[in-house]
């Protein structure tokens, strides 16, 4: 399916799977991203260029990440602390 058959984007979803084999899926709206990239500078060149569906993916990753069950020593933990306190978050 091209591009352009798809349509427009309504939202993005994460799917993870728990180390107790259940799996966790958040799904955040073109409202909510929306939101992001206007917190974020929707003008800036990764949010209104190519990227932009890479930064929404980012975005869902992270709030979904906010719902998992947190384990110490988690290098995903590690990565997602150093994204939200850098500028760039790249």
């Amino acid at each position: 399916m091209s591009d352009q058959e798809k349509g427009n984007c309504i939202g993005v979803y994460c799917v993870a799977k728990l180390s107790t084999g259940d799996y966790m899926t958040t799904f955040m709206t073109q409202a909510e991203l929306n939101a992001c990239a206007q917190q974020n500078g929707f003008n800036s060149s990764v949010w209104s260029g190519p990227f932009r569906g890479e930064m929404e993916k980012k975005a869902c990753i992270k709030h979904a990440f906010k719902l998992w069950p947190k384990f110490k020593d988690n290098c995903f933990s590690n990565v997602v602390e150093y994204l939200n306190y850098t500028k760039e978050g790249i």
